[in-house]
């Protein structure tokens, strides 16, 4: 009796229950992709966890570093199983010169480092541990994605000339941070308030709201809003005029 009650509302009402089924199927197929999206996701970054070997704790040194001494500690800990202590050269901006432009001025912080002998790899576009000849840098995927350099330059820095050899990539390829972002942004949508903090303006420029730090202080705020007919192009390109009126 209800099954013949079910199919005569359904068939007096055809284009209703079309609608209504296909409301459903398209949620559904919503829903798988989104959970295919993220199984992704967290795959990507669980490789390239897995490929750059990061540890589990590091921390940043200056100064004369008794190596002695951190030996010792590892040896008298069982918790630690590996340890490697690296260099790291910090170097003036305006002395670092690509193709005869000198980066000074610029909001980033330059540095240079050999790579890694035990774990916490600096990967390559592809995710594999670079590996430079003499006279060769890898330069950060960043200044490859905003125009700065690219495969072939001639870097000098303080009159020695070393020749691009690649990008180098300290978190996801270019397709799976727009992929993070995009999930980032169907969170939001849902009422997820999310607060992002990078030197990427293009990864700025996906927000609706930007404040500019420095010192640990607030300095300024843009709010991107009133950017919404720009692209993300375009809120990157604004978010980078800000950054250099404040110096940062």
């Amino acid at each position: 009796m209800k099954n013949r009650m079910l199919w005569n509302d359904i068939t007096r009402n055809k284009v209703m229950t079309l609608t209504i089924f296909l409301f459903i199927s398209v949620a559904a197929m919503l829903l798988s992709l989104a959970a295919l999206l993220g199984a992704n996701l967290l795959g990507s970054i669980d490789r390239l966890m897995q490929d750059a070997q990061t540890p589990h704790f590091m921390q940043m040194h200056a100064g004369v570093l008794d190596i002695k001494k951190l030996d010792a500690f590892a040896a008298e800990n069982e918790v630690v199983s590996r340890f490697q202590a690296l260099k790291f050269l910090n170097i003036d901006s305006g002395q670092i010169v690509i193709n005869g432009k000198s980066l000074a001025g610029t909001v980033q912080d330059n540095g240079f480092s050999t790579q890694s002998n035990q774990f916490d790899f600096l990967l390559d576009a592809d995710n594999h541990p670079v590996q430079p000849l003499e006279g060769e840098l890898y330069a950060p995927v960043f200044y490859s994605k905003d125009g700065t350099i690219k495969l072939g330059d001639t870097v000098t820095i303080h009159e020695l000339r070393f020749t691009v050899a690649d990008e180098l990539t300290g978190a996801l390829n270019s397709k799976s941070a727009d992929e993070i972002m995009a999930l980032f942004s169907e969170i939001h949508r849902n009422g997820t308030a999310i607060l992002l903090v990078t030197h990427d303006a293009k990864v700025a420029a996906s927000a609706q709201r930007v404040l500019f730090m420095q010192d640990g202080k607030i300095v300024s705020e843009l709010p991107l809003v009133d950017f919404t007919n720009s692209g993300i192009t375009g809120k990157a390109e604004r978010i980078l005029c800000e950054m250099r009126a404040l110096e940062i």
